[in-house]
């Protein structure tokens, strides 16, 4: 990757932070019943649009922009996999492993609840997005965990017919997302269904190959756009107003991050977003798990927002300290790993 090209991913650093961030803040918001709190942090306003799923939609534009912007032409398919299982796997099992390990402390007759061959939906990832289907030993991770390596999975297909043809696969790719909108997929929310997930990934790969944010009349109208959609189309459903919003907050983030990158004096925001970003995954993975014990320990269920907000402030703080260590450890890990594969 080229120095441009390494200047650029502030924006993305930001994008991503920004974004891990408010998944803590809703998924707190949506542990415990303060009415203040789920109207800002679950919906907008109590608008109809789920804050979750934009944040979601976020992230899969974000993973496709990423993932289009290294690998737009694949040497090597196994090669490819090989990294995608190493940024992925090997952190996942051990956050899974440790949390494991600690519940069976507390329970020890945990391992006679569901039977055992349901582990092997946990060994490939897919425990969370299959478990309203399926009985799974599910803990960590949830069902992004599961639609991000499907994702991954059919990268290098979505990449050969994209390169191939923007237009024609945009327009395939939209029009099965129009066709399964309302699909629940394996029981679970309509939003989660795979072409729910492969359009904002393939929009990705559009954003990064026509640089669209970054020239400012496109990143303007779009920003009008979803404002106006949602505004006074917020009853179109749930799952085309989450992306929908999905994409006009990626692109306010993206104009915020070229303007912080052009400031030279925002050093130390800069450093907080490295900070987050860099650990943004290892967050996802322990973010829960944390919320959970948080709010059970300190019962927070029915409590005031004056005494939420610190308490949501040093969970995110926790939290990310959290990440860092896991993030640290395991990347000494993973750099003892094979580089590549035969």
């Amino acid at each position: 990757m080229n120095k441009v090209e390494n200047e650029r991913l502030f924006e993305f650093d930001l994008i991503r932070a920004v974004c891990t961030v408010g998944i803590i803040i809703n998924h707190f918001s949506a542990a415990v019943e303060n009415t203040v709190l789920r109207k800002l942090f679950y919906t907008f306003f109590n608008s109809g649009v789920s804050v979750g799923y934009t944040l979601v939609t976020v992230f899969f534009i974000l993973s496709g922009t990423v993932l289009y912007n290294k690998y737009s032409r694949l040497d090597s398919v196994r090669q490819f996999y090989y990294q995608r299982w190493k940024s992925i796997f090997p952190t996942y099992y051990f956050v899974y492993i440790s949390v494991l390990i600690t519940l069976f402390l507390f329970r020890p007759n945990m391992f006679k609840e569901k039977p055992l061959i349901s582990l092997l939906w946990t060994v490939i990832g897919m425990d969370g997005y299959v478990s309203s289907s399926f009985t799974t030993w599910y803990l960590v991770g949830e069902w992004f965990l599961g639609a991000i390596i499907i994702l991954y999975v059919l990268f290098p297909i979505l990449c050969s017919v994209f390169n191939r043809s923007e237009f024609v696969t945009l327009l395939i790719f939209t029009g099965l997302f129009v066709f399964f909108i309302d699909w629940r997929m394996l029981d679970q929310n309509e939003f989660r269904n795979v072409f729910s997930c492969i359009i904002s990934f393939v929009i990705g790969f559009s954003i990064i190959k026509n640089r669209i944010f970054e020239k400012d009349i496109v990143a303007i109208l779009v920003i009008l756009f979803g404002i106006v959609a949602i505004v006074f189309f917020n009853n179109m459903g749930s799952n085309l107003s989450a992306h929908i919003a999905g994409v006009l907050v990626f692109a306010i983030l993206h104009a915020c991050g070229r303007y912080i990158k052009a400031k030279g004096n925002w050093t130390i925001i800069k450093k907080i977003v490295g900070l987050v970003s860099g650990c943004s995954y290892e967050i996802f993975l322990i973010h829960h798990v944390i919320i959970s014990f948080t709010v059970k320990m300190l019962h927070l269920s029915d409590k005031p927002l004056c005494l939420l907000c610190p308490i949501i402030m040093l969970d995110i703080i926790g939290t990310v300290f959290i990440g860092q260590i896991i993030h640290c450890i395991m990347k000494r890990v993973v750099r003892l790993m094979p580089a590549s594969i035969l």
